[in-house]
């Protein structure tokens, strides 16, 4: 009786670390999806750009706050490699950025690659410089 309980104890183990071990694969597919996706932009909400994702097992297995999570984790990155790129261009402040996001994101639905050209670079420029900061 008490192989019984110990084999079906190590059974349910190795179970759990599956299920763990297919959990982390699918945030890790999820973050990844993210990261390739170039209609998630800084400062867009989940709920504008989960229809992109609806069908995909690494969104649809996953609870909706571990999406949340990996999502807000994924903003914060994206928010801050955009303030040093914007900082470092010495264009504005990083607000401005965000409140310009869909300038931003006009380029990138064009050019889904990132190639934008000096023409684009003028534009961007022109339409930002009329803000004081």
């Amino acid at each position: 009786m008490q192989q019984a309980e110990e084999e079906a104890s190590a059974l349910q183990t190795e179970i759990d670390l599956e299920k763990k071990q297919l959990k982390q694969m699918w945030k890790h597919q999820f973050k990844q999806l993210l990261e390739d996706t170039g209609y998630v932009t800084p400062g867009k909400l989940l709920s504008e750009v989960r229809v992109l994702f609806m069908g995909r097992e690494c969104f649809e297995a996953l609870t909706e706050q571990d999406c949340q999570n990996i999502y807000d984790q994924h903003q914060k990155e994206i928010v801050e490699k955009a303030k040093q790129n914007f900082q470092l261009r010495g264009i504005g402040s990083p607000e401005l950025l965000l409140e310009h996001a869909d300038l931003f994101y006009h380029f990138k639905s064009i050019a889904p690659t990132g190639t934008i050209t000096q023409d684009d670079i003028k534009e961007i420029t022109d339409a930002l410089q009329d803000d004081s900061r």
